[in-house]
């Protein structure tokens, strides 16, 4: 047990226990007491933990430990921390002695920062070498968390508390802002939220694939300073536990190598049968990651893996002169026909700024190559190209076989503007695929555009204007709104810089990979002409003003990672005209549309009488009236505006009706949004078979109250009832076998659900709220297609403040009124009559 766990100090600490003389306390908290302790008959210290009085006084309980407890103390394995002795007090208390180590746990270390890749591997190894043993006997630990995992000061790896964590579940209250054990009477769940496995989040047994589930947790918080399944309360970190992948994990930490990144989400797979079926598995992984990460030569950064830092830290502090790594060179020109990516430049954008530093065009080449390589798992074969500025003669061979090369990056300056080379060569590539009719692959560009300093667009010759004009930019730079002055994303200006120039990398990487992924889907379509792939749900993610502009990019980038299909896929029209065309579009093919709602007003285009942002909200509006659901307007929370203009259009917004009635309007953090947008598009549609039996299907509500309410619910069961809807209400009377069994029938069964908030605990909401994600695990089929919180009387401070982004929230004002429900009742009523698929 670590030295250095977060300290609660009692009041009166005991001076003996057993044979053991208490020196200090340690820790304390809802599992006990730990105490640091000296073996008076061997001399040696000791942790001892003291357990709950509550296990001593339930005999079950009681033996249950003393059998587990002996269990593990008979592993005897390096990176398992020791157990010496199972032992009671004079009053009948149980206690445990174990192995005291010197350092701390995984939870210190995340708060220092990120270990180095080495460093991760290696806990990681340790770790799975640990659990490999516990699992060969017997023993599932449960309760993989970084507090449960000490790192000595020696840099070796001992797993606390093994076979004891799922042993000790308390019916206690729970709190939901810090990691708790909890059990229910409907299904027990065991284990702390955040580490939890999808089959422990659902009350279902488990096996030694869940201890490695909430390994590969533990290794993507090492790896990144954030959980992977993190929600606002337990009902929302169970609900992404269950349902949501983790974002990549290069995307906070880019030394993340595509091993670590497949190893990881391997162990966080949501179907055990995907994981890695034993520890030994993911050991034989670690260990060959570190063997390779372990053959790089000492104080050199990982081949491949991580291209910056470019120079050593202290050189870069120091300002010291260091030999520039070599420029970029193109490959022989032979190979340009086999390339992945031909990169178009000027040669002066690759001229350092600094001494000692890479260029610009380096910097990005190099990056590319490694982030599509992490992406992809594959090598890419990318030519880059420099041409000088002005006239001079271009190379036609470069000219003859570039057209195969499967996509075209553009560096766009003003010496790119200036250079006859770059502007030839994407002329090249332009006509010949346009000719060929291989502009496009799966309705994606192959030419990519990216600007790394603002261009005149005048300069530009009107043909090469009139192709970027198709083209989405990504921009490498950004103009400060208060001095005017550009900054341009590279190392050289800084932190903020550097981390923004890689993002926008991790974005182009993404776009090209895809792009990669359609041409190889193409030519397979071509010669197996039956081929037939399904086509992705189209999202029109709508374009928004530049203080929100980093929240787009973070949703787009999420929604094509999961395979969707976003619009706009290239520049809105200038004109007021063509735009409104050009966005109805759009809206016609989507299954989904996002806006995303700041304090500016934004740009009025030619001829348009409203903002950008505002134009598009209203087309949406027209567009989804018919249908049921699938329009999200999103602002972040506390929005305030000074602008006249904004302050009327967001007013509207939450008073007009039109477009209305499937429309989510939200204020909270843009995970919160994706997940709900996620969870929309993935929402199973309506069968044939449901629709033809809908006109005679009674749709079921399960109204869910406490017992102190049961007389309450009264005005909503007969509303609901003479609505012509079945009602099912909760059984208070006869076994609690019985009424449980009931409970989870309803779960399984009705189509809507109702939580009743009067008399009843904020507690007791939340784990009704977290039954309902749940309900897969009793059997259930179907998604809900009505959920909501209904708070009544008694009004309270916390009620108040309930808020949910995953149900409906209706509050009754001066008694029932049915209008309260009205958007509950359309939902189920509607449900039914869309369109059968196909």
């Amino acid at each position: 047990m670590s030295g250095t766990a977060s300290v609660k100090i009692s009041t009166v600490l005991p001076q003996t226990i057993a044979r053991y003389r208490i020196l200090r306390q340690l820790g304390a908290g809802g599992m006990g007491e730990v105490f640091l302790a000296e073996d008076t008959r061997l001399d040696r210290k000791v942790a001892l933990k003291l357990l709950p009085t509550e296990v001593a006084r339930d005999p079950v309980r009681r033996q249950r430990f003393m059998t587990e407890a002996k269990a593990a103390s008979a592993l005897n394995h390096p990176n398992v921390c020791v157990v010496h002795e199972v032992g009671e007090t004079e009053d009948g208390r149980l206690f445990i002695t174990m192995e005291f180590l010197e350092g701390a746990t995984l939870d210190v270390r995340v708060r220092q920062g990120i270990p180095p890749l080495e460093e991760i591997v290696s806990i990681g190894a340790q770790a799975a070498d640990a659990l490999e043993a516990a699992h060969a006997k017997g023993v599932i630990h449960r309760d993989i968390k970084p507090s449960n995992i000490s790192l000595t000061e020696r840099g070796q790896v001992k797993v606390l508390d093994f076979g004891l964590a799922k042993r000790m579940a308390q019916p206690e209250a729970v709190d939901l802002e810090v990691s708790t054990r909890l059990q229910t009477k409907s299904g027990q769940v065991l284990g702390t939220p955040h580490y939890m496995s999808p089959e422990q989040a659902l009350g279902r047994e488990v096996d030694p694939r869940s201890d490695i589930f909430s390994l590969g947790v533990v290794l993507y918080e090492l790896a990144t300073s954030r959980s992977p399944f993190a929600g606002n309360s337990l009902a929302d970190t169970l609900d992404r536990i269950l349902h949501a992948q983790p974002e990549a994990m290069a995307r906070f930490n880019y030394n993340v190598t595509p091993e670590l990144e497949r190893i990881v989400r391997k162990c966080l797979e949501k179907l055990a049968d995907r994981r890695y079926q034993a520890a030994r598995e993911l050991l034989v992984d670690l260990r060959n990651l570190q063997r390779e990460l372990a053959g790089t030569p000492a104080g050199s950064a990982v081949p491949r893996l991580a291209a910056e830092p470019l120079l050593p830290a202290v050189a870069r502090a120091s300002g010291d002169s260091v030999t520039a790594p070599a420029p970029v060179t193109p490959p022989p020109v032979e190979e340009l026909k086999e390339s992945d990516v031909f990169i178009a430049y000027a040669s002066i954008d690759d001229q350092p700024i600094l001494q000692g530093r890479q260029g610009w065009v380096s910097q990005f080449y190099r990056n590319l190559e490694v982030r599509m390589e992490q992406l992809s798992g594959e090598r890419v074969k990318i030519w880059p190209h420099p041409s000088p500025p002005g006239s001079s003669a271009v190379d036609e061979r470069v000219l003859q076989h570039l057209p195969q090369a499967k996509t075209l990056v553009s560096v766009v300056s003003p010496p790119f503007v200036k250079s006859d080379g770059c502007r030839r060569e994407v002329e090249a590539f332009w006509q010949t695929a346009e000719r060929t009719g291989s502009l496009r692959v799966e309705n994606k560009s192959r030419i990519f555009k990216v600007l790394k300093t603002p261009v005149d667009q005048r300069e530009l010759p009107p043909h090469l204007a009139g192709m970027f004009k198709l083209l989405l930019d990504y921009q490498f730079y950004e103009v400060d709104p208060m001095s005017g002055r550009l900054r341009e994303f590279s190392e050289e200006f800084g932190e903020d810089a550097r981390r923004s120039f890689l993002e926008k990398i991790y974005d182009l990487a993404y776009e090209i990979n895809q792009v990669l992924k359609s041409c190889k889907t193409a030519q397979i379509a071509r010669a197996i002409p039956s081929a037939t792939p399904l086509a992705p749900k189209v999202v029109y993610l709508a374009e928004t003003t530049s203080d929100l502009r980093a929240e787009r990019d973070r949703i787009r980038r999420e929604l094509q990672e999961r395979g969707y299909e976003v619009l706009p896929d290239a520049p809105l029209p200038v004109d007021g005209g063509e735009l409104a065309g050009a966005i109805k579009s759009h809206l016609k093919r989507a299954h989904t549309v996002i806006h995303l709602i700041g304090n500016r007003y934004g740009m009025i285009p030619e001829g348009c009488e409203e903002s950008l942002v505002a134009l598009q909200t209203r087309l949406s509006a027209e567009c989804f009236r018919a249908r049921a659901a699938g329009r999200f307007i999103w602002s972040p929370p506390g929005l305030q505006t000074d602008d006249p203009r904004q302050a009327e259009f967001i007013r509207s917004l939450h008073e007009s009706s039109v477009g209305m009635e499937g429309t989510e309007l939200l204020s909270g953090s843009v995970e919160q949004l994706k997940n709900l947008v996620v969870k929309h598009l993935t929402a199973p549609p309506p069968t044939k078979q449901a629709v033809a039996q809908a006109p005679d299907q009674v749709k079921r509500i399960y109204l869910i109250c406490d017992q102190q309410d049961e007389q309450a619910i009264e005005p909503l069961e007969d509303y609901l009832y003479d609505g012509g809807f079945e009602v099912k209400v909760p059984i208070f009377e006869g076994e609690e076998e019985s009424f449980v069994q009931i409970h989870q029938e309803n779960l399984k069964l009705c189509d809507g659900v109702i939580i009743y908030f009067g008399q009843a605990s904020a507690q007791w909401v939340e784990m009704k709220l977290m039954d309902l994600l749940k309900a897969p695990g009793y059997g259930r089929a179907k998604p809900w297609f009505a959920q909501a919180v209904y708070l009544a009387p008694p009004d309270h401070r916390r009620k108040e403040r309930f808020r949910s982004h995953a149900v409906e929230v209706v509050r009754e004002v001066g008694g029932f009124q049915p209008q309260t429900l009205a958007t509950f009742v359309n939902q189920l009523k509607t449900v039914h009559q869309v369109s059968a698929p196909g």
